[in-house]
């Protein structure tokens, strides 16, 4: 269950644990009669907050059969583990994969030290997972994120997003791989669209080139074989988001309390992601010695980089243990790269 979004549905079907389908489930009923008994204790970030207030929604025979039920003579230990960690959440986890070739899938897991329980409802009850530790979960996404570099010669990049925009309306949106020759009068007439003006059709591909993304190969353009394999895995549609929202135990801000949220974006094939965030324009001096940032200059760039399994085991075990004070490992810097490209041209959009 999302225990922000408290919109009503059945789980999403799974993408990481692949093999823990939640094997409790617990009706309306039973919670209550854990909730008298002093069992079940919610916070209000919890799915089980409703307990805390409101009159009971069963009567006492419901929930004393419901109990006998579902809980037999001696409740299952693993259970009330699981009940621990998803009525008193310190964070929750959403992983979220998007493709071409399959089905979108989502889950949620509540975080409670070092354990992790998905959560879910459908119309019988809510359902329950077993208990996972943390750095079982951070195993199984390093095995499903794990890939080999797109290039060689480095494995950070930092890209406009205009320019992005740009080469995605130039290659993609005229039906062409990343591998394709682009036609120079192609190029051009898109070039005018985009600019609105004939005269700045070509500056725009002038910065294209001189930034080092595109080759200009007289009657056509070529995207720099550096830069190829991370166009194409941008633009491959296939998407895996760790999501993290730390919850606090009191009441709280619902504002707030998503500013705090932290999200992870890989792109690609798996086999072939490679990590996806925005990085504003003034940490640019923290991400590349001795750059200097132009004032005023507020621009979010997308960092793109090919992490190795220890660091992103490293980032991984940072992210799922976010609280309100932020990352308790910094990720991974983006290193300077000489195809940065420059944005002039393109502003003229």
């Amino acid at each position: 269950m999302d225990t922000l979004d408290r919109q009503p549905g059945t789980p999403s079907p799974k993408t990481t644990p692949s093999d823990d389908l939640p094997p409790f489930m617990l009706s309306v009923a039973t919670l209550e009669w854990l909730s008298e008994r002093g069992l079940l204790r919610p916070t209000t970030a919890s799915p089980f907050g409703f307990l805390a207030s409101g009159p009971r929604q069963t009567s006492r025979e419901e929930r004393t059969a419901a109990a006998r039920r579902e809980l037999g003579a001696t409740p299952d230990p693993v259970l009330m583990r699981a009940i621990e960690i998803t009525s008193r959440p310190e964070g929750k986890i959403r992983l979220s994969t998007a493709s071409t070739a399959r089905p979108a899938r989502q889950i949620t897991l509540l975080r409670r030290g070092d354990a992790l329980s998905q959560c879910g409802f459908n119309r019988e009850g809510f359902l329950l997972g077993r208990p996972l530790e943390i750095e079982a979960l951070v195993a199984r996404l390093v095995a499903d994120l794990s890939s080999e570099p797109p290039s060689a010669s480095t494995t950070d990049h930092l890209l406009s997003p205009r320019a992005l925009d740009l080469l995605s309306i130039l290659w993609p949106g005229n039906g062409l791989s990343g591998s394709s020759p682009l036609p120079r009068a192609t190029a051009l007439a898109a070039c005018r669209q985009v600019a609105a003006e004939e005269a700045a059709a070509q500056p725009l591909m002038d910065d294209l080139v001189e930034s080092g993304l595109v080759q200009d190969k007289g009657d056509t353009f070529l995207l720099d074989p550096e830069w190829r394999p991370w166009f194409e895995r941008l633009w491959s549609r296939d998407l895996y988001e760790i999501e993290v929202t730390p919850l606090p135990a009191a009441d709280f801000d619902l504002a707030r309390l998503l500013e705090q949220r932290e999200r992870l974006l890989f792109i690609g094939p798996e086999g072939q992601r490679i990590a996806c965030r925005a990085v504003q324009g003034g940490s640019l001096e923290e991400m590349m010695p001795g750059s200097r940032r132009q004032e005023g200059y507020e621009e979010h760039l997308v960092a793109l980089s090919h992490l190795d399994d220890e660091m992103l085991a490293d980032l991984l075990r940072g992210l799922l243990w976010l609280d309100d004070r932020g990352f308790l490992r910094k990720p991974a810097n983006a290193s300077a790269s000489s195809g940065t490209p420059t944005t002039d041209a393109a502003s003229r959009r």
